[in-house]
């Protein structure tokens, strides 16, 4: 009996202890992404012009951006958090009048090809982008920028005012001189290298399925494997594979029949019914802002503050997101959206009603008075 007492208690304090070191050792676990693998994604519409200065124009489409911000580096990259990381750039510093930018590249930075990345390929694509023949729609967001390349691996660039966001400018991805410099404006967004890119981004081009239409050859899917030397680290995914799907019907359909692992930019509509079938909705804000702007040569009365208030103050934003975007929106209260340097959240808190009610005794505190028998406001 005093046996069997002894050994059970030893049993008890066997396992026990053998519990709490398995407890102990889970409590220090660090889950790491596995490395390897493929990562199919089905994507609306062909690309074409695989490159940072068109893929978010009029001409990019939703595989132009996706691809382009795959292949491509910019000197900063956006950390999901309305800030930046270091890509390119090892570092940077702003003046404390805020008009001079430097930025130092990494050193031993390589494209794709193996050729060195230098600060001249970076004055190279800024340059690029400020160029009118180009059509780059980036020029807006360069328009004025003083760039000098200080050294192989600095870069400067000189404002004419104070602007905040420029830190967002930093993001666009660079071209490789040595390959665009030979390339004349009127080739610029019909040569060989919008469909089959040369960058420093974590992924590069590895190969191109088509389908011939009419005489021409259109892409069906693009392969992408991990860049090695990518100036943040080699990427977990081993390989990433895009197919092109022409609507929307058809996308949502190769997701339900396998042939694709994930899919994106789908509407409000068909993400709400994929939901309620258990698929996993990932959403992120884009820097994208709808908006109402007041003409005010058209209609002098814009010109007071007063009355764009009022009238910001009684549009139902909450009523559009819901009804208009199926609840995928922002609130904004500012033209800068999220993701953006200066973006703050909603701060406003009231309801409808309640920002009608201030509408109106912001108008009434200005010298207008409301008509019921009209329905209108005079002054």
């Amino acid at each position: 009996r005093e046996n069997q007492v002894f050994f059970t208690a030893m049993g008890v304090l066997v396992g026990t202890t053998i519990v709490l070191l398995v407890a102990v050792n889970q409590s220090f676990l660090v889950e790491v992404p596995a490395s390897g693998g493929t990562l199919t994604e089905g994507v609306l519409n062909t690309p074409a012009h695989i490159n940072p200065l068109l893929a978010t124009g009029e001409v990019g489409t939703e595989a132009d951006r996706d691809l382009s911000a795959l292949i491509y580096s910019g000197l900063l990259r956006s950390d999901g958090n309305n800030g930046f990381i270091p890509d390119l750039a090892e570092s940077y510093n702003v003046s404390k009048d805020e008009l001079v930018y430097t930025f130092k590249l990494k050193p031993n930075l390589v494209w794709h090809d193996g050729k060195k990345i230098t600060s001249s390929d970076v004055v190279f694509t800024v340059k690029t982008a400020q160029d009118s023949r180009m059509k780059s729609a980036k020029r807006a967001s360069w328009d004025g920028v003083g760039v000098e390349q200080v050294d192989d691996l600095t870069v400067r660039f000189t404002l004419n005012k104070p602007y905040t966001p420029f830190l967002e400018n930093a993001t666009m991805g660079i071209l490789p001189e040595h390959i665009w410099k030979t390339i004349d404006y009127n080739r610029f967004d019909t040569n060989k290298y919008n469909r089959a890119p040369i960058g420093s981004g974590p992924y590069k081009f590895d190969g191109i399925e088509t389908t011939t239409k009419d005489g021409d050859e259109i892409p069906v899917s693009y392969t992408l494997t991990a860049f090695n030397s990518f100036a943040l680290g080699k990427p977990n995914i081993a390989t990433v594979k895009f197919i092109f799907y022409r609507n929307e019907e058809s996308l949502v359909q190769a997701l339900n029949d396998n042939s694709v692992n994930a899919i994106n930019s789908i509407s409000p509509e068909s993400a709400q019914k994929l939901k309620a079938h258990g698929y996993r909705i990932e959403h992120t804000p884009l820097p994208r802002v709808l908006a109402v702007f007041f003409n005010q040569n058209q209609q002098p009365f814009f010109a007071d503050a007063s009355i764009r208030k009022a009238l910001e103050l009684a549009v139902d934003k909450e009523a559009i997101i819901e009804k208009v975007l199926g609840g995928y929106g922002v609130l904004l209260d500012s033209p800068l959206p999220p993701g953006t340097v200066g973006y703050q959240t909603s701060t406003a808190g009231k309801t409808h009603n309640e920002r009608l009610t201030d509408a109106r005794n912001l108008l009434k505190k200005d010298g207008w008075d409301f008509a019921s028998t009209t329905n209108s406001w005079t002054r």
